[in-house]
């Protein structure tokens, strides 16, 4: 073993032991409990109360340290709708008074943007991406996207989390389009030349949350590839023109306190989705996994692990 080396090994050693071994106090201030006899918000002139309301694990009466608040400042944040979230305290007489002040985002993005296909100069796609969130206040996203060039097409994509608002029932729809050139060197040897295929996606998402952590979703959708002549080997049914449904479900459980950069919590998501609904030529399932955990380690150091 060379001298940086063992220096190297004696230095996660030391953090290794000082993770286990640190003292509690050292870790984190000392929480505090309290009760909540009221809650409040401010700063949200778009966004409605209760989009902000739906990412708290209390409500009034409830009694709760100052761990749990910061844990769920972070999920308040992680809307990803405001420049800044804080959970302010207060005293009334006798009552406990949180005030949240958030300070709402910019929510429209134009984006223009150039994409070179293949590394090369002369096959240059380019369009705009319009982003729109935070769409009515209700935390919906309206996207679409124009591409012309190379390879032109276009999408749109709608998304609110709260379809029917009580029962909390989301809702997502998708569609797109795109003349894309085939990238296969195989393909284009057994076709003649070099072609383009017209691909159409279409697909319809339902998901139910619930509870803070748990959410459940279906996914029904079409595919539509349709390619100028017909290739055995390229096309996967014996049509030019291949055409199929497919449905999934898929469970996630998520503890993490920030979706962007978590340093604490636990992410898991599982789903099955079956191709080749109303087509005998086509079918198979596919099914995924991931699980992501996140810990801290020392100060700012933390460690995150993750399999699938």
């Amino acid at each position: 073993m060379t001298g940086s080396n063992f220096r190297l090994l004696l230095y996660l050693l030391f953090l290794f032991i000082a993770a286990v071994f640190e003292p509690a106090a050292q870790n984190s201030p000392v929480p505090f409990t309290i009760r909540i006899d009221s809650i409040a918000i401010t700063g949200n002139d778009i966004t409605d109360n209760d989009i902000i309301l739906a990412e708290l694990g209390f409500k009034p009466g409830s009694v709760v340290d100052s761990l749990i608040l910061e844990f769920n400042r972070k999920r308040v944040y992680s809307l990803q709708l405001f420049t800044s979230v804080d959970f302010n305290l207060s005293k009334l007489d006798t009552l406990n008074l949180l005030t949240i002040a958030v300070k709402e985002s910019w929510y429209i993005y134009p984006i223009p943007f150039i994409d070179r296909n293949e590394k090369d100069w002369t096959k240059l796609s380019y369009g705009l991406n319009l982003k729109i969130f935070n769409f009515r206040g209700r935390n919906e996203q309206l996207s679409g996207n124009v591409k012309f060039g190379y390879d032109p097409g276009y999408s749109l994509f709608y998304n609110i989390p709260y379809f029917f608002r009580d029962e909390q029932i989301s809702l997502q729809t998708n569609i797109s389009y795109t003349r894309r050139k085939n990238r296969s060197d195989v393909a284009d040897l057994l076709y003649g030349e070099s072609f383009k295929q017209d691909v159409l996606n279409a697909s319809v998402t339902l998901g139910k949350r619930f509870s803070l952590f748990h959410r459940v979703s279906v996914t029904g959708g079409y595919n539509y590839i349709e390619t100028p002549k017909y290739l055995p080997g390229v096309n996967a049914t014996s049509d030019r023109i291949d055409r199929y449904g497919y449905a999934g479900i898929r469970y996630s459980y998520d503890t993490r306190n920030l979706n962007i950069a978590p340093t604490a919590g636990t992410f898991m998501s599982t789903g099955f989705t079956y191709k080749g609904i109303g087509n005998n030529e086509v079918g198979y399932g596919i099914v995924d996994f991931d699980l992501r955990k996140y810990y801290r380690i020392i100060g700012p150091v933390h460690l995150k692990w993750r399999f699938g």
